[in-house]
Formats: C-alpha cells, structure tokens, sequence
C-alpha cells in the first residue's frame, strides 16, 4: 500500500486519540505518512490546549471549522470513528494505523472499516472435525495454548513434550471437548528419539497441520564475560532447528495437493545478543522455511512462520503480552488459501483485537489469500 497517497491537494491531517500508542509511535507513524499532522485531535479535557512534540492537541469538533476536505488519522481500534468524525464534517477521509501490538511498533496504515463492510468481508465459517493436528512442546506456553484452541475447533490432536505427567495432565484437559488425544514423549534434542518417533502409530498417517512450537532457550550471557557453552548451543539448535526439520520433511510425504498439510513454525524477531543460542536458531529456521518453500509447497505442505511477538512465557518471563493474545493471529493459517504463496505472520499484530477486528484486519492485510475463516475461534 503506497502510504505517501494518502494526503491530496490541500487537504489537511489530524492525528485523533492521544494515548500510548500515538506516545510512542508517534515518529514512525509521521514516517509512515510523510508529515506531521496539523494537530492532534482527542475529547478527554485534560489534553485540550496541551502540545505534544510541538504539535497542539485540540477538541474533535475543530473539524467542523474546515470546508475543505481533511483526513483524520486515528491509533484506536473498537471506536465509531465514522460516525463522530463524519458527523462533524461529512468530507472527512478515515484512516487507521496497524500496529504489532505487543511492541507498539506502527505496520502500516489502512483506510478506515466500517462495521457493516466488516460483515460482508468476513469469510464464512467452516467445521475441524476429523481434522488431525500435531503439536510440539505442547504442554507449556504457546503450545498449551494452542492444543486448547485446536481442540476447541474439533481437531484430533498428537500432543508432544518431555514429560509423560504433564501430557497426561493435558490430554485429561482437551479430552472434554470429545476429541482424540495421543501422546508422545520424547526430548527433541536427542538425534536418537527425534528419529524413533516416526515409528509409533499415530505417526503413520498424516496431518491437516503440525504446529512446530517446541524450542529452548537458555539463561542469558553477555558476550566477553560468560563462556559459551557448547552443550548449550548443540540443544538449542537441536531442538529448534534439526528437530523441527526433521519432522516436517517426514510427513510432507503423507501430504498431497487433495490433503494440503500446513506446518508452522515459531520464529522470533528478537535480536538480543544475551539470548545468541536462542536468536541463531530462529534466524535458521527462517532461512529454511524461505529455501524450501516451494518444494514443499509443490509435494503439499505450505510451510509458514509465526512470529507471537513478545509474549509472557516460561521462556520469556519478562514479555509484554499473556499467551492468549496470538489468537486469532496464530490461527490464520488455518484460513489461508494454500494455493498461494505464505506471508510471515505476526500475530500480534492481531493481538488484543476482538475476532471481527482482526478478521476485518487480516482480510485488508492479506487480500486474495482467503479460503475459510473459522467464526468461533
């Protein structure tokens, strides 16, 4: 989308909703746009008069003093927009700002959904029953998370992780939502049982999707003060890389151009040199996923990567965002069509959304990809 189109002739913008969000992006948004706006729009009294980064803060009913056109910018999400700004001067253009919500980071800008066209963009809904999936390091974190989703929507799953109590504890949980439930245990940085897994019976047959979730991460070290542990760095890149190849290239042979596999993979836009172990395998498995791409993609698998953005986990105590907050973004595999080529998914960029706003968020996002979307997720 050619952001510098936004602004015509003489028209002039507005930045409406000062809050955190506008706070702290609001550079990159002006990058975005190509200019600073005229003012800042809000309707809380304590910011009326108040200047931000040289910029005034007025009432929104100054729109009403402007015959000529405007566009109105806005950072908030679930708000009827169209309806305040519009009623205040009709000739106003509504934008929005994307953000991947997790690091307040600005993505891109959009013009402003109306509900009713939210309705009529929506993809219809579609059942998982039968559907199997597998899921890696399933009994933590993202995994959990998502082996409860998954069986939510119907799908049999094969759960994955070190701990035979702790899977047991899980598949008692998912069983209620009257699904198949198998369990494997294995340690994915073991060459030996990554390998003898392939032998049980639940991996005879293939998988509508295998959610390659499972990695390690180690206690931070600075560089020049700790040592590098060799054992360390062999485990990370076992577990996050050579196990998680290994499994997706076993079973793109069961899949087909018929029985399309989506495999997923977790990536990471982390570039902190404290957690090098963890960082240089995600930056593998991207470079993997970019090479192989088509060849799996000509045999039946689409293989996409997942970035959550910076969730809380056991991994990551100190993230900024609770594990729930990658639904519906981690989900949307599931809906796009597998005839075309994967985008990198970011899920939280859908983070804190309802499901129609991120259903009409991703739809604008990913144009002409759309197979299904399921509506209960």
């Amino acid at each position: 989308m050619q952001t510098r189109n936004i602004r015509k002739g003489k028209e002039q913008l507005f930045f409406f909703g000062w809050g955190t969000l506008l706070i702290e992006c609001f550079d990159e948004i002006c990058s975005i746009v190509g200019s600073q706006p005229v003012c800042i729009l809000d309707t809380s009294p304590s910011k009326i008069g108040k200047y931000f980064k040289g910029v005034l803060c007025n009432h929104v009913s100054i729109l009403k003093e402007f015959d000529s056109p405007v566009v109105v910018l806005t950072v908030r999400r679930d708000w009827p927009l169209d309806q305040v700004i519009q009623s205040i001067n009709p000739s106003a253009q509504l934008w929005q700002v994307e953000f991947w919500m997790a690091e307040h980071k600005a993505v891109h800008i959009r013009p402003y959904c109306k509900p009713e066209q939210r309705c009529k963009m929506a993809p219809t809904g579609v059942a998982y029953s039968g559907k199997r999936a597998l899921v890696t390091g399933a009994t933590r974190g993202i995994g959990r998370a998502i082996a409860f989703k998954l069986s939510k929507l119907g799908f049999d799953l094969v759960i994955v992780g070190k701990s035979p109590v702790d899977l047991e504890n899980l598949a008692d949980k998912l069983r209620v939502f009257n699904v198949n439930i198998e369990q494997v245990v294995v340690d994915l940085a073991e060459d030996i049982t990554v390998h003898s897994i392939f032998t049980k019976t639940c991996f005879g047959a293939g998988f509508d999707l295998i959610f390659n979730n499972a990695a390690v991460a180690y206690p931070e070290r600075l560089i020049g003060i700790n040592k590098i542990s060799h054992e360390e760095m062999l485990r990370s890149y076992s577990t996050n890389v050579v196990a998680q190849i290994a499994i997706a290239e076993h079973f793109v042979k069961f899949a087909s151009q018929d029985r399309c596999t989506r495999t997923i993979f977790l990536t990471s836009n982390s570039n902190d040199h404290r957690n090098i172990a963890y960082t240089l395998t995600k930056a593998a498995i991207n470079k993997y996923v970019f090479d192989a791409f088509y060849e799996f993609k000509r045999r039946g698998m689409i293989l996409y990567l997942l970035d959550p953005g910076n969730i809380q986990t056991r991994m990551n105590p100190n993230g900024t965002s609770t594990v729930d907050k990658i639904f519906p973004g981690a989900l949307l595999p599931l809906w796009l069509n597998p005839l075309n080529n994967t985008p990198m998914i970011h899920a939280s960029e859908f983070s804190e959304q309802t499901l129609e706003t991120a259903i009409d968020t991703a739809v604008l996002k990913y144009p002409n990809l759309w197979e299904t979307m399921p509506m209960d997720v």
